[in-house]
């Protein structure tokens, strides 16, 4: 009986640490190929663009790495609850409990018993020379936040949009910083002070 449960235990594992890997390699892949397929399309546009003689229509999108109308916050969490604070003013954001406890144990640079996903998936990254630039929470919509989490691995970058908590949750694991768009903080902030 005991022996059934172990192997039922063991094959989950298994499964999961697999699709974990296959997950990060379609990660380094899509990293190793956006660089250049994003040039690709860049040139062709100018290229369009300068056959017209158009130039005044060509329209560069916002650098994502900008850091323009975003404020760094400090990170705090209590069960069920992240608060992200600047000055006097905070956002805080609900949370199931393991991911606030996961993120304080990324803050203080603690292990569990066990590792949990974000610990893996903090331990692939490193093994993999790919680390965490810094996240963005960007927006508040129909009551639920976004983020951005950037990652690099020697001139490649990558942005995948997350959710906050396990964007944080990483983040805190690699000590990356974290910004919130200005706006979304003067509207959505409160007094903590």
């Amino acid at each position: 009986m005991l022996r059934r449960k172990f192997r039922k235990l063991m094959t989950r594992l298994s499964v999961s640490v697999i699709l974990l890997f296959i997950i990060l390699f379609g990660l380094l892949y899509y990293i190793n190929t956006q660089k250049s397929s994003n040039k690709n399309i860049l040139v062709e546009d100018f290229e369009e663009k300068a056959i017209d003689g158009n130039f005044e229509s060509i329209n560069f999108t916002e650098d994502p790495l900008s850091l323009k109308d975003f404020v760094k916050v400090d990170v705090s969490v209590s069960p069920g609850k992240i608060i992200l604070s600047h000055n006097c003013t905070g956002i805080v954001m609900t949370t199931t409990v393991a991911k606030t406890f996961s993120i304080q144990r990324g803050i203080e640079n603690k292990a569990e018993f066990r590792p949990n996903e974000h610990d893996i998936f903090a331990d692939a990254l490193e093994n993999f020379g790919i680390s965490v630039i810094f996240v963005k929470i960007r927006e508040l919509s129909n009551d639920l936040y976004y983020a951005n989490i950037f990652f690099k691995k020697g001139e490649s970058m990558l942005n995948l949009d997350a959710k906050p908590s396990d964007a944080l949750a990483i983040a805190s694991r690699f000590k990356a910083a974290v910004y919130i768009n200005k706006e979304l903080l003067d509207k959505a902030g409160q007094n903590i002070c």
